[in-house]
């Protein structure tokens, strides 16, 4: 594991490759502990690649559903 940080200065471990899920899991961790959270920018772009995963992974499924039909 490696250390890396947020724009924010705020250190985080990177499990993971950027924008994984591991990832994203690990700097909302550490968002949530900080007192600007729900103003911040970047929570708000954690939080919307969670959304672009979950989609994906729907997307994903509606195609494999499909093929197996």
């Amino acid at each position: 594991m490696n250390r890396r940080y947020l724009p924010c200065g705020k250190q985080i471990l990177a499990i993971g490759s950027p924008l994984s899920i591991a990832d994203c899991k690990e700097k909302l961790l550490t968002c949530f502990e900080c007192k600007d959270f729900c103003f911040c920018q970047l929570s708000q772009e954690i939080f919307e690649d969670i959304k672009r995963q979950q989609n994906s992974f729907a997307s994903l499924e509606r195609i494999t559903n499909k093929k197996e039909v």
